[in-house]
């Protein structure tokens, strides 16, 4: 076994210096972002969606043109859910001003204890209020903080399609977000295609015509075949004749071109170049391990297809 671990990481976000062949889709969110437009982000399950917001914020962060608040709905059920997502993403911002704002406004809602006049004054009484005025209270933040600090702030609701479950949440983030459009944009990035488009196409739903939206495509072929040089030459590896058999078999799916890289380098010994004996060997162990994969006659040896 190999002491150094494989460089191709395939089970989860990459880091965001990792993230190559898209500059014209952050290009696209960033340039929308800035003009105050709502944008729908759509692409298939694993295909880098997440890699690419978190590549956004990170050239958000050093250049300071846009501060950029992620929050994550993946199997979000409820209202109270919602919420909780909401003040999860505020308190893990960095501490700057507008993080500072925002993790201020998480807390004071989070500890807030309503209270009753009376002839005697006002007196607190146990309990917190409903969740539907939180989770506005929450919405209503972003603008708040771009208004005192004078910023444009990127609000990204990653795989949003987990709402169309959720009663009224619509609704609720269309009242506060639809007011904010000169300081604050919104993101709106999933994976459930016919879900999201009822959401925003439907006349009947509140988010009706309320992005535009874009598609994530497919990786092109040359920014990843220099990804997968880099990764071999790096660990002093070759990927030799395997390498247009590894980058067809992926077919511009990222998430699908680190997993079959990363068996294809465990099948090359250091020091050495992968051969088709290496790439066959590696797909079989590939396709042992997992059932997301293309049909096994869709990744048979064809033409070429990197150079």
């Amino acid at each position: 076994m190999d002491e150094h671990p494989s460089p191709f990481i395939f089970d989860g976000p990459i880091p965001p210096e990792e993230v190559v062949g898209r500059d014209a889709e952050l290009a696209a969110l960033r340039t929308r972002a800035q003009a105050g437009r709502f944008t729908l982000l759509y692409a298939p399950r694993r295909y880098g969606k997440t890699s690419l917001i978190g590549r956004l914020q990170h050239d958000s962060d050093r250049s300071g043109d846009m501060f950029v608040i992620a929050v994550d709905l993946e199997g979000c059920q409820n209202i109270d859910d919602l919420t909780r997502r909401f003040a999860a993403a505020y308190n893990r911002l960095p501490r700057t001003r507008v993080g500072a704002l925002l993790r201020a406004g998480a807390t004071a809602l989070q500890t807030f204890q309503p209270t009753i006049p009376t002839a005697l004054g006002s007196f607190s009484i146990a309990g917190a209020p409903p969740s539907a005025q939180v989770l506005e209270r929450l919405l209503s933040l972003p603008l708040e903080a771009a208004e005192k600090t004078k910023s444009r702030i990127l609000v990204v609701l990653d795989e949003f399609q987990a709402i169309a479950s959720i009663s009224n949440a619509d609704s609720i983030l269309r009242s506060q977000i639809q007011h904010q459009r000169r300081h604050v944009s919104y993101l709106f990035s999933g994976s459930e295609r016919h879900v999201l488009h009822t959401i925003f196409s439907d006349m009947a739903k509140p988010l009706y015509g309320q992005a535009e939206q874009l598609q994530l495509g497919p990786l092109p072929a040359e920014p990843a075949v220099s990804m997968v040089i880099n990764k071999f030459e790096s660990t002093g590896r070759d990927p030799g004749t395997a390498l247009e058999l590894l980058i067809k078999a992926a077919a511009g799916h990222p998430q699908r071109l680190a997993f079959l890289g990363d068996s294809l380098w465990h099948n090359t010994p250091p020091g050495e170049a992968a051969d088709e004996g290496a790439w066959n060997t590696a797909l079989a162990q590939a396709l042992r391990a997992t059932q997301y994969l293309i049909a096994p006659q869709d990744l048979r040896v064809g033409r070429k297809c990197c150079g």
